[in-house]
Parts: structure tokens; sequence; C-alpha cells
């Protein structure tokens, strides 16, 4: 896996976070072979916004951004205990767009990473919306289910046509299988 760090998260000691949930994000940019390591990179910038994720993933590629260890600042309300994944696409993306070949290939990338972050970090494979988050349930999510929980900001990705449930039928799937093929 690639690592292009970003230059705005909070540095902790390993074994200082405890995990509980996964936030899926869209990154709000154009799909290319590229997109991972271009988001990554404006992160990593000297005048680089206030921002991080754990994750980038696009058709082609996962870069790491933060280590898993330290908290990213990606959605308030779960930045301390989320990794966070940014997925290249845009929230205003049709079931249609996150169907053709890039999402395709690029949420599969996705959900063998997610897959394999449940098991390392023992968050259940279940989808977790904003009343099960204020509730303190450990799972998957996006950013508009933090946004919605904890009113700590206004973003709506990965938008709602993400497909949701055949996405969390894939990281189920690949739960089943050898686990330690990407991390």
């Amino acid at each position: 896996m690639k690592q292009i760090w970003a230059r705005h998260f909070t540095e902790l000691q390993a074994g200082q976070r405890r995990f509980n949930r996964i936030v899926l994000h869209a990154t709000q940019g154009w799909e290319k072979a590229t997109s991972a390591e271009d988001l990554c990179a404006g992160a990593a910038r000297e005048d680089a916004p206030k921002v991080s994720w754990h994750f980038a993933s696009d058709s082609d590629s996962l870069v790491q951004a933060v280590r898993l260890k330290d908290i990213a600042y990606a959605a308030p309300g779960a930045n301390a205990d989320g990794i966070h994944i940014e997925i290249a696409g845009r929230s205003e993306q049709t079931l249609e767009d996150w169907s053709d070949l890039f999402s395709e290939l690029a949420l599969d990338l996705t959900a063998r990473l997610v897959a394999e972050l449940c098991a390392l970090k023992e968050i259940p494979i279940q989808f977790r919306d904003a009343a099960a988050l204020v509730a303190g349930l450990r799972g998957i999510t996006t950013h508009a289910e933090v946004s919605k929980a904890f009113k700590k900001s206004d973003h709506w990705d990965p938008g709602p046509n993400f497909p949701m449930k055949k996405f969390m039928e894939t990281v189920a799937n690949y739960s089943r299988q050898t686990i330690g093929v990407i991390l």
C-alpha cells in the first residue's frame, strides 16, 4: 500500500485509541486512476487545509495518509474513535454512476480494506445510522450519518445513492476470506 502522509492529524501513542467505527467518505473529486494519490498529495502539502483521513481509494490503489494509531480530521464527532476512508467519487453521483467500472473497482478495493480493518480492530460488519451512532453502537457508517448524529458538520457524503447494501454484502463476503491481503 502506498503512503502519502497528511500534514494535519493528532499523533497518539500506540494503544491510546479505541476503534468504534469505520466512516466512509466521497472525495468530492473526479474519478481517475490517480484520485487517491492526488487527494493525499494535496493533504500532505505545507499549505494543506486542516483535514485528513486514514485511507483513500480509487479504481486501482489504496493510499494511507494517517497511521491507524493517530486521529484523522475527517468527520467531527467521529474523529477520535473512527477510521476514515475517502472513496474516489462525488456525493451527487447516481446509483448508475456508482455502478460504472471505475466505481465498481474502487468500491471492491475499499470493501476488502474495510473487511480487514473490521477483523483487525474487531469492529462489527454492521451499518450504523445516526441513531445507532448516538447510542454508541460500533460498526460501519458514513460522513452523512456522522453529521446527522453529532451535528458538527453538514457533509452528506458519500451521498444518498451510495450502494450501501451491496457494499456491506461485499465487505461481509471478504471477511469470510483470508485476511491480511491489504494491510
